[in-house]
């Protein structure tokens, strides 16, 4: 609870860096994906795949939208501050995976539980990447505004 109630502090983006969690994130899901055992998916698990990475990045695109951002003209940085709402969502998204995975195995319904929590983990990684790359691209715009440029997220005064 303690988290909620902290205000998240402003910290420095460095631009050059974002691509960095989003391929560490793609790999370590990928490679547990490869090398873990399931029966084989038919198209529908495949599409299924498909929209939840789409999901994923429109997800992770609002998830960036809801980060203040600012270019600190006298440090040369785009400075970043994540919004409390934006980790309840990824707790909430957390907590929505554990119960789909616990009310599919106690129901019937002919669902491929792996197919399902597989396409979870495609959805992180949709969430992981959208959010990067709006950001990104946020920061650049930043960058290029130079002094007294900010992009505030929805809702926040200065």
């Amino acid at each position: 609870m303690v988290l909620f109630l902290k205000p998240r502090r402003e910290r420095p983006l460095h631009i050059g860096r974002l691509w960095m969690v989003p391929v560490l994130v793609t790999l370590l899901i990928g490679m547990g994906l490869a090398f873990t055992p399931h029966d084989p998916f038919g198209p529908v698990a495949y599409i299924g795949f498909v929209v939840a990475a789409g999901l994923g990045g429109l997800t992770g695109w609002w998830r960036a939208k809801t980060v203040s951002m600012r270019y600190d003209a006298d440090a040369a940085q785009v400075m970043a501050r994540t919004s409390n709402f934006a980790v309840l969502v990824l707790v909430g998204l957390m907590a929505l995976r554990s119960a789909v995975r616990l009310w599919l195995q106690n129901a019937d319904l002919g669902l491929n539980i792996g197919a399902v929590t597989d396409a979870f983990l495609i959805f992180a990684i949709g969430l992981v990447v959208g959010q990067r790359v709006e950001m990104w691209i946020r920061a650049r715009a930043l960058k290029r505004g130079g002094a007294g440029a900010s992009m505030l997220a929805p809702g926040r005064a200065s």
